[in-house]
């Protein structure tokens, strides 16, 4: 038989110091899953490739394995900031790619002493022109 006039000895917190929702906690996970997921993905697409099928195409494909670390860092920052996901290695290697090939023309206008504007990447980064 229970007793339905005691009460808890403890309740979860709802809020942080300022006031907060703990739904910044859970953001953080899901923003910690994206990582760890997305970096398990280029491990897992990279392996196994034989770059001699399809005429060199897969070598194109394999470009996880190409992709300078500084990129392959903006690119996991990117995926979770902007909660992306891939359905297939192929998208997933095209939308690195795509990355790739818009974060090294950002660096390399923003390095340009000379230029009277900057460029930044957005939620579009990945996407082919």
């Amino acid at each position: 038989m229970s007793d339905n006039n005691t009460l808890p000895t403890h309740t979860p917190k709802e809020t942080t110091n300022n006031g907060n929702t703990k739904g910044k906690g859970l953001l953080k996970i899901v923003g910690t899953v994206a990582i760890v997921g997305t970096v398990a993905a280029m491990a897992l697409f990279g392996l196994g490739m034989n770059s001699q099928d399809n005429g060199g195409l897969a070598d194109r494909l394999n470009l996880v394995s190409k992709v300078d670390p500084e990129v392959e860092s903006a690119f996991n920052n990117y995926v979770s900031k902007f909660s992306k996901s891939f359905l297939t290695k192929e998208e997933f290697k095209a939308r690195l790619s795509n990355f790739r090939n818009r974060y090294e023309e950002v660096k390399l206008h923003n390095a340009n002493k000379d230029a009277s504007y900057k460029l930044g990447l957005n939620k579009f980064s990945d996407w082919s022109p």
